[in-house]
């Protein structure tokens, strides 16, 4: 039916663009508009001399679109994902022929692997080539003498991996969106495995690849849904189906955060830029956000926008609002470089954001509440980074605490960060007229160090971290502290200023 629909269509925009234009072919007398040539639109097109290639390592389009990527994006992809493993993989051991450097048989490296249809196609015509596909009616393709039982049992795979993936999305949904647990292990194919099994009412063989806490919540669930349980018996071998679609799920949630990370750090810049130009059209903050500062902090290609409202001392004042941003990327090459550690400013910008959000996910609040200390939660996450930049351990564990300890410490210095113009007069302006001041924030112990050696603790009465206090705001323990240090100071005759309406606004409350 779709497809009927998407056909007519696209008769109707080729009828109307040959009875307006009076062309004869609507595709091939179509102009482009970038290159002014026959045969297609625009510089999508890939045929058109301008069109750029997706690569791995583009910085964002920012334009909300997906596109379908290259054989060599892929392979790119692929070849960092590797040397990601690569660190854990040497102390593994085989579940199917017990040799160490792979997990299990999917391993190419295994002696009972099974060939994927690539690997086949590979191992007899070689690598240079070329597949192509051609669909074909199910009774032409198969024997009329097995039809009817082969799509019996293709109905039934099908039918039996979706009613389990769906219940086990369902648990899954409502145990990280009810209890607000934020764990990695939805990341990996293992932990769905082991959900799935759940769901079939079964054991979860590999229990190690659940979070703590989570059997006891499936208990209390399945008392409460008795339907969440698949009861159906699975037919031999549609494990491998569920074992492909549990792939597609962690995939899936991955997606959900990387995809979206670019789009969360375009509004914190837009947010950032509106609020030091209050009134600034919001059509310029986003000129200035998506062409200029969100490709200088990725280091892109930023472009300044142009007009009247774009001056020179305005672009002065972004570039120190993105300073902080920026620096944070290029601070990490650099004491890199330092030991010998070679790693470009793009491969650490591409996975900083995914390792800081994924140790955010294992560890919340710097893993204070798992017996963590603040270094070394973000010892864990400058590993990690390195790691999936393509890092090999031989390269980074011998050199590595040094390279930690001085990005720790370096970050605790004047260096490192920024303050905009107007902060000292107004702190000066604040004390003169006797406002008793501190600082509360969700950030480690490293703050108070930071104020005093941007020289700002002389205007601060007080600093609380939450990392010491052990409560993050919104929490309401934190800012009855503050209030106490104060000097039992009421609440009516405090005020808080902040940068977030839930943690700063509403969490005072």
């Amino acid at each position: 039916m779709f497809k009927h629909i998407i056909q007519k269509k696209k008769e109707q925009t080729i009828n109307k663009r040959k009875s307006i234009e009076n062309i004869d072919d609507a595709f091939k007398d179509m102009v482009c508009k970038d290159c002014q040539e026959t045969g297609h639109a625009n510089k999508s097109y890939y045929k058109c001399k301008y069109y750029k290639e997706a690569s791995a390592d583009d910085v964002g389009t920012s334009a909300g679109r997906k596109r379908k990527q290259s054989s060599g994006v892929k392979q790119e992809k692929q070849k960092a994902k590797r040397q990601k493993t690569a660190a854990s993989s040497s102390s593994v051991i085989c579940t199917s022929c017990k040799q160490t450097g792979h997990k299990s048989s999917r391993s190419p490296d295994c002696s009972n692997h099974m060939l994927s249809k690539n690997e086949v196609f590979s191992r007899n015509l070689g690598q240079q080539f070329k597949t192509f596909t051609r669909k074909l009616p199910f009774d032409q393709c198969v024997h009329s003498s097995y039809q009817s039982a082969l799509k019996s049992r293709i109905v039934s795979a099908c039918e039996d991996t979706r009613q389990v993936v769906f219940r086990a999305q369902l648990f899954i949904n409502q145990y990280t969106l009810n209890l607000k647990v934020h764990s990695n292990h939805i990341f990996k194919q293992n932990f769905w495995y082991s959900i799935c099994q759940l769901v079939m009412d079964k054991r979860a063989t590999n229990s190690a690849a659940l979070p703590e806490g989570l059997l006891e919540n499936w208990n209390l669930f399945r008392q409460s849904h008795r339907s969440i349980i698949y009861t159906k018996n699975l037919a031999s071998e549609t494990s491998r189906c569920l074992s492909e679609a549990c792939v597609q799920l962690a995939t899936v949630y991955t997606n959900c955060i990387v995809e979206n990370f670019e789009a969360r750090l375009l509004k914190y810049l837009s947010y950032l830029i509106q609020n030091t130009f209050v009134s600034m059209t919001y059509q310029d903050v986003k000129k200035i956000a998506y062409d200029y500062c969100y490709q200088s902090v990725c280091k892109g290609e930023p472009k300044w926008p142009q007009g009247a409202t774009f001056t020179q001392e305005t672009k002065t004042t972004v570039d120190e609002a993105c300073l902080p941003l920026q620096q944070l990327i290029t601070k990490q090459v650099e004491e890199a470089a330092r030991y010998g550690i070679k790693v470009t400013k793009n491969e650490i910008t591409d996975h900083f954001g995914q390792a800081y959000r994924k140790q955010q996910l294992k560890a919340p609040f710097y893993g204070i509440k798992q017996g963590m200390t603040p270094q070394e939660w973000w010892k864990e996450l400058v590993y990690a980074t390195f790691s999936s930049a393509g890092v090999h351990p031989k390269e980074l564990d011998p050199n590595f605490d040094q390279l930690y300890n001085a990005l720790y410490n370096r970050f605790t210095t004047a260096a490192a960060y920024s303050i905009f113009p107007d902060v000292v007069s107004t702190l000066e302006e604040l004390k003169t007229r006797g406002f008793k001041m501190g600082v509360i924030t969700n950030s480690d112990e490293r703050v108070a160090k930071v104020v005093e050696n941007l020289k700002l603790d002389k205007y601060f009465d007080f600093v609380l971290a939450s990392a010491d206090v052990g409560y993050e705001k919104p929490d309401k323990v934190i800012f009855d502290r503050a209030l106490k240090i104060a000097g039992d100071v009421s609440a009516e005759n405090a005020l808080h200023v902040g940068d977030d309406l839930n943690k700063d606004y509403f969490g005072k409350a």
